[in-house]
């Protein structure tokens, strides 16, 4: 089976857990490309507390139908099945999140508990329950000073197609961090944030991707009187990964270095513009033959052209690690475009386009073709009262590669069930 596995990125900003899990595939999408594969992951956006509320509760019922979990092309199997081909399957997904969100004079306390049951029709193997921890304490220094601090604690299920024996591997995260925002002038800050996180996995094939690692940067914000914001950053990062024995497919250590440039522009009323570049330099420890070092980026621009209608628009271009004997790195770029209407006060309709080819370089004892993945889906929210909301969705992805073995489809739609306080 093809291999899409992620080692963790070196982004200081809160982000989705993104596990280093070292297999056939191990790419790291530096410019922190959505981990839309990681069921079970908390979805940040769907916050249980409502502004200017002190507690909330969400519960949501999920059923989804996945054509090919595991990702495969026609022919191929896994060590849970043996036939051969596309692996369908029905998951049920139950949790429950519980927010508090307080303030304290200058100060901020939020506590996040989420816990969350999976459950797979036809591969009992991959049942698993997970959680998310989460408390944040942040406040004012000063005038305009702002400062942050956090610990998380995440227990998911990798995606079975990111596996190389699928058999429910569990991953646990711990994670810690700080930032701070300093005035310097007056539209002017100084800015610094830092990481430290491990995570181990419960699989015995898996377990080459337990890792620890920190990451640090600083630099200096531009804050104009329009409320828009311009970074530039420095940041350093270095990961171990202890069960890893070095060899030119895969080094157990590796520092980053990153300069990067990022900003968010409100162009005119309807129209906004965020992005960010950076020049990304990896070096292993041991094998210089890993080595890689490249421009990365994404530029995201959203429309809103009438109170009922949005869309966005975003291009971007990866870099990252792959252990694989094909390669030592892949480079990749694509466009994403997504309208949304709201059709009434309570319908909201959306669509999503994605495209991506991806390409691989440096190190390799075989060549291998690059892959063209294309991403359509439609979806629809009805807010039945002010406490439910339903959802549908479905998704068609398919990547397509001159390697026939590289090649697979996959059609997901899912129903769910929002209740929230």
């Amino acid at each position: 089976m093809t291999n899409k596995k992620h080692t963790p990125g070196c982004r200081l900003q809160r982000l989705p857990a993104l596990l280093a899990l070292t297999g056939l595939i191990d790419f790291l999408a530096v410019a922190g490309a959505s981990p839309a594969w990681a069921a079970g992951l908390p979805d940040r956006d769907h916050d249980p507390v409502r502004e200017n509320e002190v507690l909330g509760v969400t519960a949501t019922q999920e059923i989804r139908y996945d054509s090919n979990i595991f990702k495969l092309s026609d022919g191929s199997s896994t060590a849970l099945t043996s036939d051969a081909g596309q692996q369908y399957d029905f998951i049920s997904t139950t949790s429950l999140r519980l927010g508090l969100n307080k303030e304290f004079g200058r100060h901020r306390l939020y506590l996040l508990a989420a816990p969350s049951v999976v459950r797979y029709a036809r591969f009992n193997d991959l049942d698993y329950v997970g959680q998310d921890f989460l408390a944040d304490w942040s406040g004012r220094v000063g005038t305009d000073g702002r400062y942050g601090l956090n610990y998380e604690h995440l227990k998911f299920a990798t995606d079975p197609a990111d596996q190389q024996v699928p058999t429910g591997n569990r991953v646990t995260r711990d994670q810690l961090g700080a930032d701070l925002a300093i005035p310097t002038g007056a539209h002017w800050q100084a800015v610094t944030a830092w990481r430290a996180d491990r995570s181990r996995n419960s699989s015995g094939t898996e377990q080459g991707g337990d890792n620890h690692g920190w990451a640090a940067d600083g630099g200096i914000r531009f804050i104009p009187t329009s409320g828009n914001n311009i970074d530039l950053r420095y940041r350093h990062s270095h990961y171990d990964y202890p069960n890893v024995i070095p060899s030119v497919l895969a080094d157990n250590t590796y520092t980053q270095n990153e300069l990067e440039l990022s900003g968010n522009v409100q162009l005119n009323e309807p129209s906004r513009l965020e992005g960010r570049i950076s020049f990304v330099r990896r070096e292993h420890e041991n094998f210089a033959e890993r080595d890689f070092s490249g421009w990365v980026g994404s530029l995201r621009y959203l429309w809103r052209p009438t109170t009922a209608t949005s869309l966005a628009t975003r291009i971007f271009r990866d870099l990252g690690a792959v252990s694989d004997s094909s390669a030592s790195y892949a480079k990749s770029y694509g466009i994403g475009i997504q309208p949304v209407w709201k059709a009434t006060s309570k319908i909201a309709l959306g669509s999503m386009l994605e495209w991506r080819r991806r390409s691989y370089s440096g190190f390799a004892l075989e060549s291998r073709a690059p892959d063209r993945t294309t991403k359509v889906g439609v979806s629809a929210r009805y807010a039945v009262t002010r406490n439910w909301l339903l959802g549908f969705n479905v998704s068609d992805e398919r990547r397509r590669s001159s390697a026939a073995a590289q090649n697979y489809s996959d059609v997901i739609s899912w129903l769910s069930a929002e209740w929230k306080m």
